[in-house]
């Protein structure tokens, strides 16, 4: 089956974007290169009994060049019928992505629910995914898009299936809202703080990580996380001051200590920092 343009965009989510502005987009290649689009999956991507020529990717890499003459596209997929997420991240892992995407797409999750999994891993395994994502975007969340997971309950394979079609599609639900970032979720700010540390965006980091303690004022990680972005500014005394409190909130962290070894070598106070480490 073939869906216009404007279909498949619409199942398309730019994921990751919470309240803050989102990231300025990395520049695109050079126009005589072509747009690289890597898509993550399992049998919704690789199309199932469909022709190759039918598989959405392919459908919307055409469609791409049709809206683009002149410009190639090159498909790149690891999908396959039956992945979890951990077999779609075991695949990734055995034959790595080579180089930066301009577009990376991740439908994964239908066999997750299929076999009984729980929403709540799910999550977890996704946001996992979501990162390497990103990663193989150049770091770059607005070149990822996520497809929320088709309701195969209404669909004539579930005939078959001992569920009731109303529950299989209430699971399929609750699997696509575990994927919703929550914009008041302190752990998802902390770890978003993170990314944007190893992106060298300090401001974006401080911002996620000073929006996660407004909200947990004893999350021990994001103090220390803070304090080792405040180090990287060479702001060493206020990065003490959070390395102090995330200890203060979990003694004998071996994360802050570290931190704050490393910020008391480079003040020359090194009785403090062998202590510290």
């Amino acid at each position: 089956m073939k869906y216009p343009l404007l279909a498949t965009l619409i199942l398309l989510t730019v994921f990751l974007a919470g309240c803050s502005p989102a990231p300025s987009p990395t520049p695109m290649p050079d126009s005589t290169k072509p747009i690289r689009f890597l898509a993550l999956g399992d049998s919704y991507t690789i199309g199932e009994s469909v022709n190759a020529a039918e598989r959405w990717p392919v459908q919307l890499s055409e469609q791409i060049k049709t809206a683009a003459p002149g410009k190639d596209v090159q498909l790149d997929m690891i999908a396959r019928t039956g992945w979890t997420t951990n077999e779609l991240w075991n695949s990734i892992r055995q034959s790595p992505p080579q180089g930066s995407y301009d577009l990376v797409s991740l439908l994964v999750g239908v066999n997750d629910e299929y076999r009984g999994g729980s929403a709540q891993q799910y999550r977890e395994d996704f946001r996992f995914l979501l990162g390497k994502a990103i990663d193989y975007a150049g770091g770059d969340p607005q070149r990822v898009l996520v497809l929320s997971i088709p309701d195969w309950g209404v669909t004539p394979f579930a005939q078959n299936d001992p569920r009731p079609t109303a529950q299989i599609s209430a699971e399929i639900d609750a699997f696509n809202a575990a994927l919703a970032l929550q914009p008041d979720h302190a752990e998802s700010l902390s770890n978003r703080g993170n990314t944007w540390r190893e992106l060298h965006r300090a401001d974006e980091a401080l911002r996620d990580y000073e929006r996660a303690l407004a909200l947990r004022p004893d999350f021990a990680q994001a103090w220390a996380n803070r304090g080792a972005v405040l180090h990287d500014l060479r702001r060493h005394d206020e990065a003490l001051e959070c390395q102090a409190r995330a200890l203060q909130l979990r003694p004998g962290d071996a994360h802050a200590l570290i931190n704050r070894g490393v910020t008391l070598n480079e003040l020359r106070r090194h009785d403090e920092a062998v202590a510290a480490y």
